[in-house]
C-alpha cells in the first residue's frame, strides 16, 4: 500500500499534540494516528473519537460494578470465571446499549 503524502502533515500535527513519547500512547490513539490516510478514513477526528471511547469505557465500568453482585451470588452462571464475566458485560454493553456491531 502506498503512503499518502498529504497525510503526512496532519500525523505530524497529530503527534506534536501529545506530551507522552510515542511508547506511552494509547493502543486506540496509535490505531486512529496509523489509520490516518487510508480510504474510509477521510473523516477521522482523533480527539472527538477517543472521548467517544472514554465514555463507552466508563459506560462498561459502571455496568460491570452494577451487575458484579450477580457474579459473586452465582460465579457458576459465568464459568466461575472473573474475566468470563467482564468479556460478557463488555460485548452486552458495546451490542445492546452502543449499537456495536
Amino acid at each position: 500500500m502506498e503512503c499518502k503524502t498529504d497525510v503526512l502533515p496532519q500525523l505530524l500535527t497529530e503527534l506534536k499534540l501529545h506530551r507522552e513519547p510515542p511508547g506511552k500512547y494509547d493502543v486506540a490513539e496509535w490505531n486512529l494516528i496509523l489509520a490516518l490516510g487510508l480510504p474510509g478514513a477521510e473523516d477521522i477526528h482523533i480527539a472527538e473519537l477517543l472521548d467517544k471511547l472514554d465514555e463507552w469505557a466508563e459506560q462498561v465500568r459502571r455496568e460491570t460494578e452494577r451487575q458484579y453482585r450477580d457474579f459473586i451470588e452465582s460465579p457458576w452462571d459465568y464459568e466461575n470465571s472473573q474475566g468470563y464475566f467482564c468479556v460478557l458485560v463488555l460485548v452486552t454493553v458495546l451490542e445492546r446499549d452502543l449499537g456495536v456491531r
